[in-house]
């Protein structure tokens, strides 16, 4: 594991769409793997601007979910509409350059991406209670690649369903990458920030490995890179 603290939100944003775009100028076909969210809003930022102006140069990098739900009456996929507002959609990226996790693709997917050549690097975040992609305290099973979830009400993060589907039409399952399918990405990243995140940060890093708090697994890998803000390493 490598860890490196910088000393804002803007240093991490940095740093993370250089080790990104890093990847994607190489002379190769790359495949990568990217959160939504607040954390990398700036990164992406960052990226946009590039991708815009080098998209030829980027023409042979993919993109790929590590999660995915289908809520509402249209079966609105939720990371693709993130991912599209956020990144896809401003920077222009080809739809054949997207390779969607689907509620009906997910049991090919980690045998899709070895076909690929596998995920050369994959930018995650770190949740509040621990989780990282879809892996939820309690439900979460280390055993697992790409897989399907039950969403039920015994799970503590239950409510945060409530809240994605205020209309009460909750989705039965999700699909989320493993940690078996984690494993296999040749270099895993990281990024968090903000003081809210410092208490999760010290647990991750203390904790003996339990589903409770799915992140602590994620030491496990042979390639991690952690980038921290201050505020975010300010327990350490």
């Amino acid at each position: 594991m490598k860890k490196i603290a910088v000393d804002t939100y803007e240093d991490m944003s940095q740093l993370m769409a250089s080790i990104l775009l890093g990847e994607m100028v190489k002379d190769k076909r790359s495949n990568i793997s990217i959160t939504g969210g607040s954390t990398p809003i700036r990164t992406f930022e960052i990226m946009i601007e590039k991708y815009k102006t080098m998209k030829e140069v980027f023409s042979d990098t993919y993109f790929y979910n590590f999660d995915n739900a289908e809520i509402g009456e249209d079966k609105k996929s939720t990371t693709n509409t993130l991912l599209n507002n956020q990144f896809y959609g401003p920077a222009g990226v080809d739809s054949k350059n997207i390779k969607l996790l689907t509620m009906n693709n997910y049991d090919q997917y980690d045998q899709m991406i070895k076909e690929d050549g596998g995920l050369d690097i994959m930018m995650i975040g770190l949740g509040l209670n621990g989780h990282f992609c879809g892996n939820e305290p309690y439900s979460t099973d280390f055993s697992k690649g790409t897989h399907r979830v039950k969403i039920d009400k015994k799970y503590p993060w239950y409510s945060v369903w409530e809240d994605i589907c205020p209309d009460g039409n909750i989705p039965e399952y999700y699909v989320t990458m493993g940690f078996k399918s984690l494993l296999k990405v040749k270099h895993l990243v990281l990024i968090v920030n903000g003081r809210a995140k410092a208490e999760v940060v010290k647990k991750m890093l203390s904790l003996d490995i339990t589903n409770e708090f799915p992140s602590t697994a994620l030491l496990l890998h042979p390639n991690l890179t952690i980038i921290l803000d201050k505020e975010a390493a300010s327990k350490l």
